[in-house]
């Protein structure tokens, strides 16, 4: 039995939309005293299950990033050793060997692999923030809080929502901080091991993706706050221990692996050039102007509006837990710093806001929850963002849903011409180089790639650092001597499209190397296809 979904699914869409409302009247039913935090985790998980199925089942890229990241997971799967294998740019190594794992686990580096991977993620992303609202509220008021956040995790259609992105893991990560913070430390002695853990893992933020470092910041500064506040001298000492452990062995490691002169060259200088050289009030405003391919957030801009005016009097005051309600609008700080510091406005940087999202709206949801109808107006507004977002999505695209596959459809690999010209020239684990930015090459054909810069935007771009990453370039292509090289310039790259004046022939060295040890055998696609000379038939 396959399981397929059209532009229509209709029988699907209703069965969810009923799904949804009938764990809202669950909430409204249960009772607050003894309520069940592990069967509300459980019933979310189910939900959010049969929410993704349509992106779950559909073996297609969804952002250009998914692909990069996938091709790179691939990669550490034969060369572990990041830096040298694997440059991700902004995106950190975790993200990459998470993915790896994944794709051991599944047998196969697909799209659905990678959409498998997103949805683990925001599983433990979840699983934490519960773990933390539930310390610091009640289980009642945190599946409260925490409805309209599953709500948007699962009904959103936007492609950079539900992709595999270099966002997921760090905010998986930040969930786990956030929890290590909440509750009351009874003692110097109980928090000295969460202070040391959350040391180590703000500390490997920065490795899952650099953007989210704010948020890693702000977290970091509530946890000081309230140590010195409680004067827990041995408590703030095992952070900065576990800081300071976490960064040594983090250099221990890259400098066994060879790669600590590449980290601090690629990864930390590398990514501070890399932003628009535009300010910060501009980046704001493009970033508004984008906000029509985010409207999935009125699930949780919905309630978070309309909670404060329609639920209980106490609400209207300040939140029962004040440094809840402070650290979510720090963290809702934070995250626009992340978002808005490159000028970028990728969609997916605003993932970023649902950890400030789940703490407020939590905060909005108030002590005094017992009477029907005041947790009738907390389930509403979320199912009304629901439909909102449905409806607006409906009338931008003309459909419901936009993951269209089923048996035949957008299952197999490869499928463009490209690809398949391609994987006739490669052997299992056989490495492949694309110049260009087209990563999926590498997905359909499932070949490793030969170069650490998947996509070679910092190689064929002019600016200060680009002859360090062609020197690279150069000495990868040598290490591995990669089976098939592509030049993707043109109609099927992103960014580098003009053949002219970014083909490969704009490198002269690579042009030199290519010409020396590589036969052109065709042009599909619209791509330039070379083999390596003792492989050509």
């Amino acid at each position: 039995m396959t399981i397929g979904f059209d532009t229509f699914p209709l029988i699907y869409q209703l069965l969810t939309l009923v799904a949804a409302v009938s764990l809202g009247g669950w909430l409204f039913m249960a009772k607050s005293a003894g309520f069940s935090g592990n069967r509300f985790l459980f019933l979310a998980s189910c939900l959010l299950f049969v929410l993704r199925l349509p992106v779950l089942v559909y073996n297609r890229e969804l952002n250009v990033d998914e692909s990069q990241m996938l091709a790179q997971a691939m990669t550490l799967a034969v060369d572990p050793v990041y830096w040298r294998s694997v440059d991700g740019t902004t995106g950190g190594p975790l993200s990459s060997y998470f993915l790896s794992i994944v794709g051991m686990l599944t047998g196969r580096y697909d799209y659905m692999t990678a959409h498998l991977g997103a949805f683990l993620l925001v599983l433990i992303t979840l699983f934490f923030l519960f773990k933390a609202l539930k310390n610091w509220f009640d289980p009642y008021r945190a599946a409260l809080g925490l409805f309209p956040v599953v709500l948007f995790y699962g009904f959103t259609r936007t492609p950079d929502f539900v992709h595999y992105s270099s966002e997921h893991f760090p905010i998986a990560l930040l969930a786990a901080c956030v929890w290590l913070v909440s509750g009351d430390f009874v003692s110097d002695r109980s928090a000295k091991a969460k202070m040391f853990a959350l040391g180590v893992l703000l500390t490997l933020v920065p490795f899952g993706k650099i953007q989210a470092v704010p948020l890693a910041a702000g977290i970091g500064l509530y946890a000081l706050i309230r140590l010195a506040t409680l004067r827990y001298r041995g408590a703030l000492a095992a952070l900065f221990g576990g800081v300071a452990a976490a960064c040594a062995s983090a250099l221990l490691l890259f400098f066994a692996g060879g790669v600590l002169n590449d980290f601090f060259t690629f990864y930390i200088k590398g990514n501070f050039q890399y932003k628009n050289d535009t300010t910060l009030f501009d980046n704001l405003r493009f970033q508004f102007s984008e906000a029509h391919r985010a409207t999935d957030l009125l699930i949780l801009v919905v309630p978070l509006v309309i909670w404060p005016v329609l639920t209980v009097p106490g609400n209207r005051k300040v939140p029962r837990n004040r440094s809840v309600w402070w650290l979510g609008i720090g963290l809702l700080v934070m995250s626009f710093v992340a978002i808005l510091r490159t000028g970028s406005g990728y969609t997916h940087y605003l993932l970023f806001l649902v950890l400030p999202f789940s703490l407020l709206l939590t905060s909005l949801t108030g002590p005094g929850i017992s009477p029907a109808n005041t947790r009738m107006r907390l389930i509403f507004p979320p199912l009304l963002g629901v439909a909102l977002a449905v409806g607006v999505f409906w009338r931008q695209h003309g459909v419901l849903n936009s993951f269209v596959s089923g048996p035949g459809l957008n299952r197999g690999l490869p499928f463009t011409a490209t690809g398949m010209e391609a994987a006739r020239f490669l052997n299992k684990g056989e490495y492949m180089v694309v110049w260009g930015w087209n990563c999926q090459y590498y997905v359909e054909c499932q070949a490793p790639q030969g170069v650490a810069e998947n996509h070679s935007i910092r190689s064929a771009f002019k600016h200060p650092m680009q002859e360090t990453y062609r020197d690279r370039y150069l000495r990868d292509l040598e290490r591995t001597r990669p089976a098939v090289l592509i030049d993707a310039v043109g109609p099927n790259s992103l960014w580098l499209q003009d053949t002219l004046t970014q083909s490969y022939r704009s490198f002269p060295e690579l042009a030199d190397y290519v010409d020396k040890n590589y036969t052109l055998i065709g042009r599909p696609g619209s791509d330039r296809l070379f083999v390596r000379n003792d492989l050509r038939p």
